[in-house]
């Protein structure tokens, strides 16, 4: 299926299904256990962080960002070696 290009910013009905929903994305409850969870890794004094495969930080809770000095928007989707000593990046 074609879709037309859109008059003024406007779009047109000729979307397909997978463009349609990709301008409002949907956010989901999360379930109490899920709240739970994000309740205290925000609210815990133990800095946690989550790595990708490649050693980008995905997730930094706020003790981490103010033991490591950084806001979360500096840290996320950088590499932990970029933000530790040689020494300290062996270790981790």
């Amino acid at each position: 299926m074609t879709s037309q290009k859109p008059a003024r910013g406007k779009r047109t009905k000729a979307t397909t299904k997978q463009h349609a929903g990709a301008s409002k994305p949907r956010k989901k409850k999360l379930s109490p256990s899920k709240e739970k969870h994000r309740y205290v890794l925000a609210n815990m004094e133990e800095g946690y962080y989550e790595l990708d495969l490649n050693g980008n930080f995905t997730f930094v809770n706020p003790a981490m960002c103010l033991g490591m000095g950084y806001d979360a928007g500096e840290l996320l989707g950088r590499n932990y070696r970029q933000c530790v000593t040689p020494e300290s990046a062996e270790k981790l």
